[in-house]
């Protein structure tokens, strides 16, 4: 498949909506994290590997970029290999969503930080999912 075959959404290249459903799932889950904190008066932590893990800016981006970016992989591989590649990608990232919610529901410290931690994921989940799900026909 060509880059131009690719151009669903207003012309553009996919690409650049691509990019912009990371960027919005990383924008989104920055405000979600600062909104926790000032309801919690603390970053959220987890519970890893036996010890509390504070979730700051960090954290929150780089999981968020590199998500984003294995489901942009993901995408892309699917529309090269098959003409059902927005179904099956749907299908994939919702599984993903719902199997990443065991994580904070689970290993959050607190109520609160469950709460935050859950909601990033949803936060990141779906930008990524409405916009990258927009930039395929097939």
């Amino acid at each position: 498949m060509t880059t131009s075959s690719i151009e669903h959404v207003s012309g553009h290249p996919a690409w650049r909506m691509r990019v912009l459903a990371i960027l919005a799932a990383i924008v989104t889950n920055i405000v979600i994290l600062i909104i926790g904190r000032l309801l919690n008066g603390a970053y959220p932590t987890a519970n890893a590997g036996g010890s509390e893990q504070i979730i700051g800016f960090a954290q929150v981006i780089i999981v968020t970029t590199l998500v984003g970016l294995l489901a942009w992989g993901l995408l892309g591989v699917l529309e090269r290999a098959t003409t059902r590649a927005k179904t099956i990608w749907t299908v994939i990232a919702m599984i993903f969503l719902v199997l990443s919610l065991l994580g904070p529901l689970g290993g959050g410290a607190d109520t609160m930080s469950k709460v935050v931690l859950a909601c990033i994921h949803i936060g990141a989940a779906a930008p990524i999912i409405f916009l990258m799900r927009r930039t395929t026909g097939v």
